[in-house]
């Protein structure tokens, strides 16, 4: 676990290791990030799995392998759906990176790619917690630090500040972060 604090932000954030795709966000665009009408086709849960997922909220009044199982199928139905779409994600987000470290403020990612400071990126990912949810956010660039190794560049670790995310997606990100942070814990003990 490591906190960052600063530029009027504090942030517990954890190791991860997600995949990510994501795509500079252009001039033109920047005026409707709120908007998202620019992003990728969202795959929309079903209202069995809206319910399932109030449900899970509720654990204690509901059995919570029910819950995970009907939100683990939407998920495996989502994930089918999305690999139909992977020509089309690709075309919309043509990079690929790793999300090395993860808050609900913003991240830490590992790619081959360089970025200067404040150059606007749109990421979409899929962070391995239940309830799944795909997550489009938007995020500015903090820093970017090359990665060396025997004399060689390797890559570069880009620090984003997100700029554009849902209430329910950081909501989202603090439930991963607690998850994980429990995990991680258990492992040290050990």
């Amino acid at each position: 676990m490591e906190s960052y604090q600063g530029d009027q932000r504090e942030s517990i954030r954890v190791l991860t290791e997600c995949p990510v795709i994501y795509r500079v966000v252009l001039a033109e665009h920047e005026k409707r990030l709120n908007q998202r009408k620019d992003s990728i086709y969202q795959i929309p849960s079903l209202p069995l799995m809206d319910a399932a997922e109030n449900l899970y909220r509720h654990a204690e009044e509901t059995d919570p392998e029910v819950v995970d199982m009907l939100l683990w199928l939407d998920w495996k139905t989502s994930f089918i759906v999305k690999l139909m779409l992977r020509e089309s994600d690709a075309e919309r987000f043509p990079h690929q990176a790793t999300i090395l470290n993860i808050g609900a403020d913003g991240f830490l990612f590992y790619t081959t790619e360089t970025y200067k400071e404040e150059t606007m990126l749109e990421f979409n990912f899929i962070l391995p917690v239940i309830p799944f949810r795909e997550m489009i956010v938007t995020g500015a660039v903090v820093r970017c630090n090359a990665v060396t190794g025997e004399d060689s560049l390797l890559g570069y670790e880009i620090g984003v500040r997100l700029i554009s995310i849902t209430e329910v997606e950081r909501e989202h990100v603090i439930r991963y972060v607690v998850k994980r942070q429990m995990q991680l814990q258990r492992e040290r003990q050990k």
